[in-house]
């Protein structure tokens, strides 16, 4: 049997195991950050692929699409 108790006074076993927590906490936290970043680009994906569903409805094809974006990009850059 190990003894419970070193010789300082503390227990052993949270000696033992603090570091261990520590660093799973740390870990959960990492994760938690990646799961967010990979949610909004997501959602962006999925808005502009609503959008060109939109216009595909409308009646513009794919090139049509890209090409007024182009514009729009090169009119806001100029005011």
């Amino acid at each position: 049997m190990a003894p419970c108790r070193s010789l300082d006074g503390l227990p052993i076993r949270s000696k033992r195991y603090s570091p261990k927590v520590a660093s799973v906490a740390k870990k959960k936290k990492k994760k938690k950050k990646k799961k967010k970043k990979k949610k909004k680009i997501k959602k962006k994906l999925f808005e502009c692929s609503i959008r060109l569903l939109h216009r595909s409805k409308v009646g513009l094809c794919h090139e049509d699409v890209q090409f007024t974006a182009m514009n729009k990009a090169v009119s806001s850059r100029s005011v």
